[in-house]
């Protein structure tokens, strides 16, 4: 089964991303800060992440730095969602490979996870 972790502050995004992952037989790793989101990478080595741009502790682009910065977590594929549609720069992350607009609709969600861990 494949795994992912989500990265995302708000319990409802993640309780309706956790619960439709798991209802197609991912394995699902949840977080609401990037610092616990990060380590949870580590201990986990997921097949993608998804990861939301806004946390209490740090935005998404400090987490994905930090991933670049590790080699055990830099060649992770991410997968953003954030409420931006405008979301600046991405080519400094060639892991960086999907955007969702939240609110993301279930199939898009999984259109988008089914993408990169099929690939």
């Amino acid at each position: 089964m494949p795994k992912i972790v989500i990265i995302e502050d708000e319990a409802n995004i993640r309780l309706f991303i956790s619960i439709n992952l798991k209802a197609r037989k991912f394995t699902v790793f949840e977080s609401e800060t990037g610092a616990q989101g990060l380590q949870l990478l580590r201990e986990t080595s997921p097949d993608a992440l998804i990861l939301d741009m806004m946390l209490p502790d740090m935005t998404g682009w400090n987490v994905l730095d930090a991933m670049s910065r590790d080699e055990q977590l830099k060649t992770i594929p991410v997968i953003l969602m954030t409420a931006s549609v405008n979301i600046g720069e991405t080519t400094n992350y060639p892991n960086l490979v999907r955007h969702l607009v939240k609110p993301a609709s279930v199939d898009m969600l999984l259109e988008a996870v089914q993408g990169v861990v099929s690939s």
